[in-house]
């Protein structure tokens, strides 16, 4: 077997998408996925591991066209001034210096810059909020492979509930946001399902069921997937799991009611014509880009959108 730390100088990097919505997952295989020596991943352990470029879901709406000199501008001094950027070392005059002429060329760019620079054969890339634009990845970046992730929704409905110490709703609104997640998940699982049936040799579905009863064959099954030799050991996570409830005691199960909602809702609208939930996705996706405040290190303002939307910039978006 070869030495999966050797890295041949002239092969192309191969980009890996993780997707699936918050609290399924999806950090906790972006980060064993990092750990494999021919992996380069964006982290910090103030993120808990693989740190979310949000890319697609909020620079590349927010700019115009970036041929236009102007917007390229205006992209490029707040691109390279967020975190993301930030954590991969590059110089940014690097990004100028191949000026690329679309959001897919920029992000291309950066990426494989970063991979050679770690000398690795393939790049991950984990946001939640990219689900959304599966099929348009899949599209963008013909040599991609995709790793999705599906969990159960009562138990991904009580992680979002209840994440890190969060008090959820009482009465009507926590009825009213039980409904709201199983619909959410039910859309989602429905995209996934399809997206991964019409590109069964680029996605691999793994549920975070299985990878609680044991992860290594998950692992496993992930290196034979992506190609990536070596034992499971390699896929061992560096970083502390992401769970909601890591830093506080474990609040109660959902009841029997609240569940029962959440099931009710995710079955009906998983149950959608595709189409139709493709349409419910799509409704999401346009909406006005909420800012997270992570995506800069602290509380720096971002030229092209806080003067004009001050108020779209949030915690924990």
């Amino acid at each position: 077997m070869a030495d999966p730390r050797s890295l041949p100088p002239d092969r192309a990097r191969r980009p890996i998408f993780v997707l699936g919505m918050q609290r399924s997952g999806t950090t906790w295989v972006a980060n064993m996925l990092a750990a494999h020596p021919r992996v380069a991943a964006v982290t910090a352990v103030r993120h808990r591991g693989v740190h979310e470029s949000i890319f697609f879901s909020h620079f590349a709406r927010t700019y115009g066209d970036i041929a236009v000199e102007a917007n390229f501008e205006r992209f490029f001094a707040d691109f390279v001034s967020c975190e993301y950027f930030q954590l991969t070392g590059l110089d940014a005059e690097m990004l100028r210096a191949g000026r690329p002429r679309s959001y897919v060329e920029a992000f291309r760019l950066v990426m494989d810059l970063f991979a050679a620079r770690r000398q690795a054969t393939h790049w991950v890339e984990k946001s939640p909020h990219h689900t959304a634009w599966c099929d348009e990845l899949a599209t963008w970046f013909p040599d991609a492979q995709f790793v999705a992730l599906l969990r159960d929704p009562v138990a991904q409905s009580r992680s979002r509930l209840y994440a890190y110490g969060r008090m959820p709703p009482s009465g009507l609104r926590r009825r009213a946001a039980l409904i709201k997640a199983g619909c959410a998940i039910g859309c989602y699982r429905a995209l996934i399902e399809a997206f991964a049936e019409q590109h069964a040799g680029r996605c691999m579905v793994l549920r975070f069921e299985r990878l609680c009863a044991d992860w290594r064959i998950e692992a496993s099954r992930l290196a034979t997937f992506l190609e990536l030799e070596g034992p499971p050991d390699l896929f061992t996570p560096q970083f502390v799991r992401n769970s909601s409830f890591s830093d506080q005691t474990s609040p109660p199960d959902l009841s029997f009611p609240d569940s029962a909602l959440v099931r009710v809702a995710d079955t009906m609208s998983h149950v959608f014509p595709t189409a139709l939930a493709r349409s419910l996705v799509q409704r999401r996706r346009d909406a006005e880009p909420i800012w997270p405040n992570w995506c800069w290190r602290g509380s720096k303002p971002f030229a092209a959108v806080a003067p004009s939307n001050p108020n779209q910039l949030r915690e924990n978006a």
